[in-house]
C-alpha cells in the first residue's frame, strides 16, 4: 500500500498547489527522492523477512547440532538413571552453546530424569523449541526437549542487516546524487540554455545581435536541437529583419522615405482621438504640385520621381521632429503641426511655398522651377474626424489653385458647408447598408440615334436609384458624391456591374440578344486596380455578350489618370467593349486628351445641350465635336436633351445619338425587356 501511494505521488504529486510548472530538473530530482524511498522500504521489509528466516535457520542448524552430541552423551546415563551425570552433561552442553534456555531429559517410560532451566530468566520471546529420541541401532530410551533463545542471534543479524542497509542507502545516495549531475550535465544545464536562447528569440526587441553558435554539452539529440535552434534565431532574425522592412515600406512612402498616406492618417486619427478641450490649436497643411505634369511629359515619369525625392529632401530640412510630413501620393504632400496655431501655421505654410518656389531642378539640358498650391486647416476642440479634417485641407488646396496658384489659403468653413458636410458623411452607413442588403436598384434610360433605321440596335445607360426605409428610390445626386468622396463608389460600381451583367445574362437567354448597356465607372474605379481585375474577370466570364457593353467614365477622371485610363481601356477593349467618354467638353484640354484616349463615344457636356437653342457659342462647340470625332471615327451622344427642337438641332449639326428626357425617361431595368418596349419608352 506504501509503494502504491508513492508511486501515486511520483505521478500526480510533482506539480504544486498553485498551478505553476516546476523546473524539469526538480521534477526528475523529487522521482528519483520517491524511487529511492521505495527500493528503501522494499529493502527493509525484504530485510525483516530475511532476518526472521536467517535466524531461524541458525537455530535449526545450531540446536541439531547439539542435541545430536548431547544425545549421543546422555544415552548410557539415560539406560543408567543417572541423573549426575547427566546434569553435568547439561552444564557441558549450556558452557558450548550459551543460547541454550531450557533442556528436559525423559526416558523411555517416558518418566523425567532432568529438567534444567537458565536460572532467573524468563522464557525468551520468539524461542525456539526442538526435540530428539534418544535411540541406539534403532532401540529408543528416551527424549531429549531443548529450547533456545534467539536474543544473541537477532542482535548479531540486525547488526549485520544494519550494516547492509547502510551500504545499500549509501549507494542510493551516491546513485541519486549522480544521476542528477548526470541530469544537470546532459538535460536541465543544456535545456537551461536552450530556454535563454528562446525568451531571447521570442523578446519583442527588434533584430536580435550577432549570437554565438548554441553548443550544447549531452547527447547527441541535445546537439541536434542546438543546431535546430541556432537555425531557428537565423530564421527569426531574418523575419524580423523582413518585417521590419515591410512595417517601414509600409509606413513609408517607398520613393521619398516620408510618411506614407496611411501611416500620416493613423498619425492625424490619432491625434484628433487624443485631443482634449485643454489641447493647444494644430495646424494641417496639404499642398500639392503646380504643373508637376509638365516634368513628366516632358522628360518622362522617371524625371519627375526624381524631382519629388529631391524637392522632399529639400522640405524636410525644414519640418519639426514633432511634426509628421507625408506624401499622400502623385505630388501631394500634408505635414501634421500638432501644437501650432493657424496663424503661426500659415507663416509657415508661406515660408514652405517660398522654400518650393526657390527650389530648382534641371534635366535633359532644361530647368524647371516648382510652385505649390496649399491649403492650411485649423484643428481645434475636439469634435473632429478624419475624413472632414482631410476633406477640409483638400478644400482648402483647391482654393489656393482656383485663386490663382502658388498661393497659402487658410480654410473657413460657412454653417451652411458645415451643415452640407454632415449630411455627406451620414450617407456614410445608409451607402455601405444598401450595397450589402440589396437597397441599391437599377435604372436605364434609352439612348437613340438621332436618324432612326431599322439597323439601329438599343442602346441602354445604366443608372442607379437607393431604395432608403419608407420603399422611396433617392436619386444618385444626393448620395453619388458622398460615396466618392469617401471612396465608396468603387463598392457601388462593382454592385452595378454585376447586377447589369446578371440582367444582361437573363435578357439574353430570354430574347436571345441584349441591348448595348453604358456603364458608368468612377474616376476612383479606374485607378483601383482591385476593380480592374475584377472587371476582367466578369467579362471574361461573360465573353457572350461582352461586346455590347460600353464603359463610360467622365472626361475629368480620364485625364487626372490618364496612363492609368488608357491602360484600362485598352485592357477591357481586349473583349470587345466600347468605351464612351462622359461629360465631354467640361475640361480645359479636351480635344487634346482625346487623340490619346481609344474611345469609342463621346458624350457632350449638357451644359452645352440645354442652351443650344439660345447660345451661338453651345452651337459653336457641340458642332467643334461632332466634327472632329466624325474626323476621329468617334461616334457623339448629346445629354439633356429636353424636347424635340433640341434633337432636331442635333440631328442637323451631326450629332449621332441624343439622351434625356425629351427622348426617354429613366425606368427600372425591368421595364427594358425587348425592343417595342424601348421604343413605347422613348415615346
Amino acid at each position: 500500500m506504501v509503494s502504491s501511494h508513492l508511486t501515486k505521488r511520483i505521478l500526480t504529486g510533482i506539480g504544486n498547489a498553485s498551478g505553476t510548472p516546476r523546473p524539469l530538473w526538480l521534477k526528475i530530482s523529487i522521482a528519483l527522492l520517491c524511487a529511492m524511498a521505495v527500493v528503501a522500504y522494499t529493502t527493509v521489509r525484504l530485510g525483516h523477512d530475511q532476518r526472521a528466516t536467517e535466524i531461524g535457520n541458525q537455530l535449526k542448524a545450531q540446536s541439531l547440532r547439539t542435541l545430536e552430541m548431547f544425545s549421543a552423551g546422555v544415552l548410557e546415563s539415560v539406560i543408567q538413571d543417572d541423573v549426575a551425570v547427566v546434569d553435568k552433561l547439561i552444564k557441558d552442553t549450556v558452557s558450548l552453546d550459551p543460547d541454550l534456555f531450557s533442556v528436559r531429559v525423559t526416558n523411555a517410560l517416558g518418566d523425567l530424569v532432568v529438567h534444567w532451566v537458565q536460572p532467573e530468566a524468563k522464557e525468551p520471546e520468539g524461542a525456539y523449541a526442538y526435540q530428539r529420541v534418544i535411540d541406539f541401532e534403532g532401540e529408543v530410551f528416551g527424549e531429549v526437549a531443548a529450547v533456545w533463545s534467539p536474543a544473541r542471534l537477532i542482535d548479531e543479524v540486525n547488526a549485520r542487516l544494519a550494516l547492509e542497509q547502510s551500504r545499500m542507502i549509501a549507494a542510493l545516495l551516491t546513485l541519486t546524487a549522480l544521476s542528477l549531475l548526470l541530469l544537470h550535465v546532459l538535460v536541465t544545464a543544456p535545456l537551461s540554455k536552450l530556454r535563454r536562447r528562446l525568451q531571447l528569440l521570442s523578446a519583442d526587441a527588434g533584430v536580435i545581435p550577432d549570437l554565438a553558435p548554441l553548443a550544447l554539452s549531452g547527447s547527441q539529440e541535445m546537439q541536434m536541437l542546438s543546431v535546430a535552434v541556432d537555425d531557428l534565431g537565423r530564421a527569426i532574425d531574418g523575419s524580423r529583419i523582413l518585417t521590419l522592412e515591410l512595417e517601414h515600406q509600409a509606413n513609408h512612402d517607398y520613393l521619398t522615405g516620408l510618411k506614407s498616406r496611411s501611416s500620416f492618417e493613423t498619425s492625424l486619427n490619432n491625434y484628433l482621438s487624443q485631443r482634449t478641450l485643454q489641447s493647444p490649436e494644430g495646424t494641417l497643411i496639404f499642398f500639392d504640385l503646380d504643373q508637376f505634369k509638365l516634368v513628366n511629359d516632358t522628360c518622362g515619369h522617371a524625371a519627375g520621381d526624381t524631382l519629388l525625392v529631391q524637392l522632399s529632401t529639400a522640405l524636410r530640412e525644414h519640418v519639426g521632429p514633432g511634426d509628421a510630413f507625408a506624401r499622400l501620393g502623385g505630388d501631394e504632400f500634408a505635414i501634421l503641426l500638432p501644437d501650432t496655431g493657424p496663424q503661426q501655421g500659415m507663416r509657415y505654410a508661406e515660408h514652405l511655398r517660398g522654400v518650393i518656389e526657390r527650389f530648382r531642378f534641371s534635366c535633359q539640358g532644361r530647368t524647371f522651377a516648382a510652385e505649390a498650391s496649399m491649403g492650411v486647416v485649423a484643428i481645434s476642440g475636439t469634435d473632429n474626424r478624419l475624413a472632414l479634417v482631410m476633406r477640409a485641407a483638400d478644400a482648402a488646396c483647391y482654393a489656393a489653385k482656383h485663386a490663382g496658384r502658388n498661393r497659402v489659403h487658410l480654410y473657413e468653413e460657412s454653417d451652411e458647408q458645415r451643415s452640407n458636410r454632415e449630411r455627406e458623411l451620414n450617407w456614410v452607413p445608409r451607402i455601405r447598408e444598401a450595397i450589402e442588403v440589396d437597397g441599391l436598384v437599377l435604372f436605364g434610360q434609352v439612348i437613340e440615334a438621332t436618324t432612326i433605321s431599322s439597323t439601329d440596335s438599343t442602346h441602354i445607360e445604366i443608372l442607379v436609384r437607393l431604395r432608403d426605409e419608407q420603399g422611396k428610390l433617392i436619386p444618385p445626386g444626393a448620395f453619388l458624391p458622398a460615396a466618392e468622396r469617401f471612396g465608396l463608389a468603387p463598392h457601388i460600381d462593382r454592385w452595378v456591374v454585376t447586377k447589369t451583367f446578371a440582367w444582361m445574362a437573363a435578357h439574353l437567354e430570354r430574347a436571345q440578344k441584349v441591348p448595348v448597356c453604358a456603364i458608368n465607372i468612377s474616376g476612383a474605379s479606374v485607378c483601383d486596380v482591385q476593380f480592374r481585375e475584377f472587371l476582367l474577370s466578369v467579362l471574361a466570364e461573360h465573353r457572350a455578350f461582352s461586346e455590347n457593353v460600353c464603359l463610360e467614365i467622365t472626361e475629368t477622371a480620364a485625364v487626372a489618370e490618364l496612363g492609368t485610363a488608357i491602360d484600362l481601356m485598352h485592357a477591357v477593349k481586349q473583349y470587345g467593349c466600347s468605351f464612351a467618354l462622359d461629360d465631354f467638353g467640361a475640361g480645359m484640354s479636351s480635344f487634346t486628351y482625346l487623340k490619346n484616349l481609344p474611345v469609342d463615344f463621346v458624350k457632350i457636356d449638357g451644359a452645352f445641350v440645354k442652351d443650344l437653342l439660345n447660345d451661338d457659342v453651345s452651337v459653336a462647340m457641340v458642332k467643334a465635336i461632332a466634327d472632329i470625332s466624325r474626323v476621329m471615327k468617334i461616334e457623339s451622344i448629346a445629354e439633356f436633351v429636353e424636347n424635340d427642337a433640341i434633337r432636331a438641332k442635333l440631328r442637323d449639326i451631326g450629332i449621332d445619338y441624343v439622351q434625356g428626357y425629351g427622348v426617354g425617361m429613366p425606368q427600372p431595368i425591368e421595364l427594358f425587356e425587348q425592343d417595342a418596349s424601348l421604343k413605347q419608352l422613348a415615346a
